[in-house]
């Protein structure tokens, strides 16, 4: 086991004891995309972390991947229900996982773990809170430092409002926290543990995470095209000339988020001899959701032929 892996157990040792729930299954995920997961990631989705807020998101439920795939009819109809949509939109056409999900200042906020990494086992940290797609930290355990010291801050917060007879036994209640994950496998008694990062990271995480967060931005005009909002959409949304031909490089490579956008893409804007090559161009891609949108792209233009008028 490398350094780099003994921090990475260390980290989501502080993450409490596995709960089964929720959290997408990683040999599922690898499944379903065709992706090789970075192991940053496979052992964060391994380790089942109980993170996730007990009250919900109205819309949002849980910590679903698939959002109805492989049926692809329960998906599009995910797709066109308004946060729902753009949360699906960011999952799919960005390649990202989603991992944990908080309250934070008033507004959901999920944790997002990349597909694909961008150095030798690690894919970053993202966040999306229902308005925008940011990014956190360039490794996991650079997002759980993150996390360690506002969950410290948050414990001191309730420590401060107890009585000083109260204060040298106090153990933290999830109750009694906001705006934090809560990290059971913390020890709140000693300061939080160095999990520091090759600062040599830092530039390529940061051209990889603007990348990630322009082109995902750039494709949530396709949760409103199937909603039939079209009228929220304008031209500068659709894709641009060069990202129209950059997508005639399809094939069995082809990342999980790219063969599903231009799958989609294609078959709702009638693009027919494009929707054509790409269906025969993804044949051989390994993911099972690709197949499943590729096999019934084609039955899909007419679907989308009223929102195109």
């Amino acid at each position: 086991m490398t350094a780099q892996d003994l921090k990475t157990q260390e980290a989501l040792a502080l993450l409490g004891a596995p709960t089964g729930d929720d959290a997408p299954d990683p040999a599922a995920v690898a499944r379903w995309t065709g992706a090789a997961l970075p192991a940053e990631t496979h052992a964060f989705l391994a380790a089942r972390p109980a993170l996730d807020q007990t009250d919900g998101h109205p819309e949002i439920v849980g910590l679903d991947f698939a959002l109805g795939l492989p049926d692809v009819d329960a998906w599009l109809a995910n797709l066109a229900k308004g946060l729902l949509g753009r949360f699906a939109a960011t999952v799919h056409f960005g390649g990202l996982v989603p991992a944990a999900s908080r309250l934070w200042y008033g507004d959901f906020t999920w944790l997002l773990l990349p597909l694909t990494e961008y150095a030798p086992g690690v894919a970053g940290t993202l966040y999306y809170d229902e308005r925008e797609l940011g990014h956190w930290g360039p490794t996991l355990r650079a997002w759980v430092q993150g996390e360690l010291v506002r969950f410290f801050e948050a414990v001191d917060g309730a420590r401060e409002g107890l009585d000083p007879e109260d204060r040298a036994g106090y153990r933290p209640d999830p109750d009694d926290l906001r705006d934090c994950f809560w990290l059971p496998g913390a020890d709140t008694t000693a300061p939080p543990p160095d999990l520091a990062l090759p600062e040599a990271l830092e530039a390529p995480w940061a051209a990889r995470a603007q990348h990630l967060m322009q082109t995902t931005a750039r494709r949530w005009w396709l949760a409103e095209f199937v909603a039939g909002d079209v009228d929220r959409i304008t031209l500068k949304d659709l894709p641009t000339p060069a990202e129209w031909d950059a997508a005639a490089a399809l094939g069995p490579s082809t990342a999980y988020s790219e063969a599903m956008y231009w799958l989609l893409a294609h078959a709702a804007l009638g693009n027919g001899p494009e929707l054509a090559a790409a269906v025969a161009a993804l044949a051989d891609h390994p993911g099972e959701f690709v197949q499943a949108l590729r096999a019934a792209a084609p039955t899909l233009v007419d679907r989308f032929a009223e929102p195109r008028a």
